[in-house]
């Protein structure tokens, strides 16, 4: 997946409405009275992803901890690589975690990458 489908992913499990994709940046609804507005950037901005993963119930944490642990290759709860995840890393673990990852058999940007 792009990091602006990622983030239109989250931004919609997180409650926003009406996300569109433009060339500088994906837009929405978080409240209707606000009007549309830059959704977070998920995939770069740990803030945003630790306001992301609040909303996890915990069967859901359990199930986000082990996705981090795949996809930060991470041997066990509490190495370095698992503790130092970087926010792209969380936002596909999340996304996993949901069933939400698009599993369209393109290569994502982290396999792409080792």
């Amino acid at each position: 997946m792009t990091d602006k489908q990622i983030n239109a992913a989250i931004a919609e499990v997180c409650g926003w409405t009406e996300i569109q994709n433009t060339t500088d940046g994906c837009y929405g609804l978080k409240s209707p009275t606000r009007g549309y507005i830059r959704i977070p950037d998920y995939c770069t901005d740990l803030n945003a992803m630790h306001q992301a993963e609040s909303i996890l119930d915990e069967d859901c944490r359990n199930g986000f901890r082990l996705e981090l642990l795949n996809v930060t290759d991470s041997k066990h709860f509490g190495c370095f690589e698992h503790i130092h995840a970087t926010a792209r890393q969380r936002a596909e673990a999340f996304l996993r975690t949901l069933d939400k990852w698009d599993q369209s058999g393109e290569r994502t940007e982290m396999e792409v990458q080792k």
